[in-house]
């Protein structure tokens, strides 16, 4: 039974994919230096190919270096594994949506957005896209909540962000990010429940780090609510507004902590200066966020998710 939702799914018109080209390239040209030693034919093969582009004329270079990096992306899988899927939420998502995947800067940029012109714009760093399982993992979650923008009964409305004052944006957003991919990895997990061993073992690690992410986001005992506001998963996820209505109430306050954190903007009553932490923890948070000062603050659960 499960083998035949997912051929139906598949039966499905993909959206069409545009990939920016210099994804494109950075991804090729990290995979083919990760391939020196992995697989030296592949490397070789790329390097005749490219030796072959630098006797052509300047004119045509161009649009060749270009033609062999589009290749040889196919050749990596990405394509395949974005249309994979794709494929399997084509039905909840409009026959006219078009997805581009764009290159992300930093980790904080990852993920799936729709845009008011019902355009999905996707955006991965190269690091992440270097683990095929990995992405295929985070990209099934975040098409998810894509498709969640897509059905009206959700009431996807960005723009109630908005109107929350400044100092509790931030926060608020963070805490609803969270909250929306939790729903989304729940019914992930709900749509094949016969898996087992280590794939089991990895959806419930995932369900975990995102169910405790959540609770440090949160201030004071906000166990019950929560667990009154996902009671009718998998099968009817709550909506925008109710869920971004939950972290109004219990992102917590400013007021509520002894310090804010300079990366996830969250109050809370374990923050430290960037100055006191271990060196290889320092060295991780200042290689990703450059902006990182020795006396920035920095809340517990960001300094241990760089250390990961």
């Amino acid at each position: 039974m499960k083998s035949e939702i997912r051929n139906l799914k598949s039966a499905q018109p993909c959206p069409l994919v545009t990939y920016d080209p210099a994804l494109i390239e950075a991804l090729v040209r990290s995979k083919v230096d990760a391939a020196a030693d992995a697989d030296q034919s592949w490397i070789n093969a790329y390097r005749d190919e490219l030796d072959d582009i630098y006797e052509r004329s300047p004119e045509e270079r161009e649009s060749l270096f270009a033609s062999l990096d589009r290749r040889y992306f196919q050749r990596v899988g990405i394509p395949a594994i974005v249309e994979e899927c794709l494929a399997e939420r084509a039905g909840a998502l409009p026959k006219t949506c078009n997805v581009t995947m764009l290159s992300a800067q930093d980790r904080s940029e990852e993920g799936a957005d729709v845009n008011r012109a019902g355009q999905m714009i996707l955006r991965f760093r190269t690091a992440t896209l270097a683990d095929s399982e990995k992405f295929r993992r985070r990209l099934r979650r975040e098409i998810v909540q894509a498709a969640d923008c897509f059905n009206p009964e959700f009431g996807h409305a960005p723009e109630l962000l908005d109107a929350l004052l400044p100092s509790e944006r931030e926060r608020i957003r963070a805490a609803l990010t969270l909250l929306w991919a939790l729903t989304a990895q729940i019914r992930l997990c709900a749509e094949e429940p016969l898996k087992t061993g280590a794939t089991a073992q990895v959806e419930k690690e995932r369900l975990d780090r995102l169910a405790a992410d959540l609770r440090a986001a949160l201030c004071g005992d906000a166990h019950a609510p929560l667990a009154e506001l996902l009671q009718d998963l998998p099968a009817r996820p709550p909506a925008f507004g109710r869920m971004l209505e939950f972290c109004r109430r219990h992102a917590g306050s400013e007021a509520a902590a002894s310090g804010i954190c300079d990366l996830c903007r969250f109050p809370s009553e374990d923050v430290q200066t960037l100055s006191v932490l271990p060196d290889n923890v320092r060295r991780a948070l200042t290689a990703e966020f450059t902006s990182l000062q020795n006396m920035s603050h920095v809340c517990a659960r960001c300094a241990e998710r760089s250390a990961i």
